[in-house]
């Protein structure tokens, strides 16, 4: 057991993604789109708050502070600005950047990082990692060091090298060690492997907490020895990134043990609810359900407004009504309403996951154009990672607004496109589904 001289609390924050576009939503509803602007500010505002309530020691920041590496001056002033407060209370700040925040600018884009520091002048309320291979930045208390934090900074956007392979080894065990970095721990999932690195990589340098960002669902990766954590990004902001989003609040206590805890920030938090039309006869009863789980979203959302998305899921007689009618874009044009005073809940998206009751064995197999539909669907939904339909949407990716709107679609969500493009050519062409 290591004993240190000094208790330190800290508050670890990433992905920040200030001046996010929210594009699919802008489209869609500006007003709306402009309340979740201010969110993310919002959600910056109430950590800088938590920072000084707590009265702790650094607020670390691992990376993406900026969504893009394009000039927001409001951006810019808004994060100095919250930083000087911290400050004033004589609180460090600590700030490594990820892969939407290099150091250095790509071609035609903005010098982010000389534009901050320029703006804060000779003597910033931050310190930033400017090293891409390490850099070791002592927290002080009473002129005595109290805990050391080592972190990386990248370059550019690309970087696909193990990112700790610099970090020392803790040596000084007189007082705790935390390790700040931007990277992926094993599968990335939907995000690109940036920096790539394992749990060993970690445990293996002897530190005591790792702050790391990059990762939007935050969890923690271990939770001792040492403890591993990603916070998540401090505003949800899609249908995909669901859930409450805020900070960590964590202790290093003289004995060497670290307490977490998690803190909701956001202001707005997207939900997902499923409903299944099985058993449905009537749109009727497609409409009671989706009020139903409207109002129960509301009730439970305190001081916190929710955008919801409700998929629709199960198979039964409405499935070809869903396919082959409006009978979505009314539902939205019911319930989608939006009021600019918060606590609220909007209806963003209705998804149709439903499935068709036709007996497809029965059509497979007779060598005609719903069997030649079915081949077709199965044999792009068995690719991997649906190459083939990857290929034929490429097209609408290449487009600008489009791919903002669209995002990046999972393997699951182009296999539900495909299933849905395969309901809608049987249904248009006479294969009806079974009463």
């Amino acid at each position: 057991m290591q004993f240190y001289n000094k208790e330190i609390s800290f508050i670890h924050t990433a992905d920040l993604h200030l001046a996010s576009p929210f594009s699919g939503i802008s489209e869609k509803n500006r007003s709306l789109a402009d309340f979740l602007h201010r969110s993310i500010f919002q959600s910056f505002d109430a950590i800088i708050d938590l920072c000084i309530a707590k009265e702790v020691d650094v607020l670390l920041i691992a990376g993406d502070v900026f969504d893009s590496r394009e000039k927001n001056l409001r951006a810019l002033h808004h994060f100095i600005r919250g930083l000087a407060r911290l400050k004033e209370h004589h609180i460090q700040v600590i700030i490594a950047t990820g892969n939407h925040d290099p150091l250095r600018p790509g071609p035609g884009e903005s010098a982010i990082w000389d534009d901050i520091l320029n703006i804060a002048g000779d003597n910033p309320p931050f310190f930033l990692v400017q090293s891409d291979m390490c850099e070791s930045i002592d927290i002080s208390h009473n002129n005595k060091i109290v805990a050391r934090v080592c972190g990386r900074s990248y370059a550019s956007a690309e970087t696909f090298d193990n990112p700790v392979t610099n970090f020392p080894r803790k040596h000084d065990t007189s007082i705790p060690w935390i390790g700040l970095v931007h990277c992926t721990i094993g599968s990335p999932g939907d995000h690109i492997p940036y920096a790539p690195l394992g749990i060993t990589d970690l445990t293996g340098l002897g530190y005591d907490y790792w702050a790391l960002g990059h990762i939007h669902a935050g969890y923690t990766v271990q939770e001792k020895d040492p403890v591993i954590i990603y916070p998540g990004n401090i505003q949800g902001r899609n249908w995909r990134e669901t859930g409450a989003r805020g900070c960590i609040y964590g202790k290093i206590h003289t004995d060497g043990t670290v307490h977490t805890e998690f803190l909701e920030t956001a202001p707005v938090r997207f939900e997902t609810r499923e409903i299944s039309i099985q058993g449905m006869e009537q749109e009727d009863e497609l409409n009671t359900a989706i009020e139903k789980v409207i109002n129960t979203s509301s009730a439970g959302k305190g001081k916190t407004s929710i955008i919801l998305s409700i998929i629709l899921t199960g198979s039964g007689k409405l499935h070809q009504s869903l396919v082959q009618t409006d009978l979505l874009n009314e539902i939205l044009q019911t319930y989608q309403e939006y009021t600019p005073h918060p606590p609220f809940c909007y209806l963003s998206t209705v998804i149709d996951a439903t499935t068709g009751t036709m007996d497809r064995d029965a059509i497979r197999g007779k060598g005609d154009i719903f069997d030649e539909i079915c081949k077709s669907a199965e044999s792009l939904a068995a690719e991997p990672d649906c190459a083939k339909t990857r290929e034929i949407l490429a097209p609408l990716f290449h487009h600008h607004t489009l791919r903002q709107i669209l995002g990046e679609m999972s393997e699951e969500e182009i296999k539900l496109l495909i299933q849905k493009a395969e309901d809608h050519l049987l249904l248009s062409l006479g294969a009806a589904d079974e009463d």
